[in-house]
């Protein structure tokens, strides 16, 4: 009798591991954002810059990993180790943890200016217009296009490493950054706009038809930064 086809165990390990562990890691950040979102309401400014960049950091594993998450499961379904798979994941997350990093020091910084309150949102109509204007310009531009195709280029097997998850990460803020900070403009930070941005960046990425929901999130921009300055 034939052994068993050893050499399969890997690969199909990899296909049960890897949406496992995505799940794992989704749960766990959607679980930590919901934890400190609640804990910091109202006082988010007195939280100091460790807790809030500890939000950001959940809110990159509760909201990014799923966008990116389709992407690894394919890789796993082709014959990607796990280990490959993990790596890119973790090249993906440390751009996005040094973007969190940054805008903790940057809402510090500008609360310590006078220029966000207590829930380290915008606290004058000129800031608030100010920064939906320019995630507008930056939603309906060329540039952020050509961002979206880099993200939607498919990850192939051997080419999944970490140094190719850092180039989809940074890829990923050029496209979405500024998506993230709108709730600097608006108010303050929800769990229900970081699911409905998720489902949105989720089905962008996915689904090529929808390409022009894009075009009216920016458009939808312009009329909210026109109305905070008249308001």
């Amino acid at each position: 009798m034939d052994a068993p086809a050893l050499p399969l165990r890997g690969p199909l390990a990899a296909r049960a591991a890897v949406p496992l562990a995505l799940g794992v890691v989704v749960a766990g950040g959607w679980a930590a954002t919901a934890l400190l979102c609640g804990g910091m309401e109202g006082h988010a400014a007195h939280a100091g810059t460790a807790a809030v960049f500890a939000m950001w950091a959940a809110m990159a594993l509760a909201m990014m990993v799923p966008v990116e998450a389709p992407s690894l499961v394919r890789l796993a379904r082709g014959g990607t180790p796990f280990a490959e798979a993990a790596a890119f994941l973790a090249g993906y997350l440390l751009p996005w943890m040094a973007f969190g990093l940054a805008a903790a020091v940057l809402q510090d910084r500008l609360h310590a200016a006078g220029v966000l309150d207590m829930n380290l949102a915008a606290s004058s109509r000129a800031v608030s217009a100010g920064l939906l204007g320019v995630a507008a310009v930056v939603q309906l531009s060329p540039w952020r296009r050509a961002c979206l195709d880099r993200c939607r280029e498919a990850a192939s097997p051997g080419k999944c490493g970490l140094g190719d998850g850092l180039r989809r990460g940074f890829s990923s803020i050029a496209c979405c950054g500024l998506l993230m900070l709108v709730p600097l403009a608006t108010g303050g930070m929800s769990v229900w706009w970081m699911a409905a941005l998720t489902l949105l960046l989720l089905a962008e990425r996915e689904l090529p038809r929808l390409s022009r929901i894009g075009s009216l999130v920016g458009a939808l921009l312009v009329l909210f930064s026109a109305w905070k300055w008249l308001a």
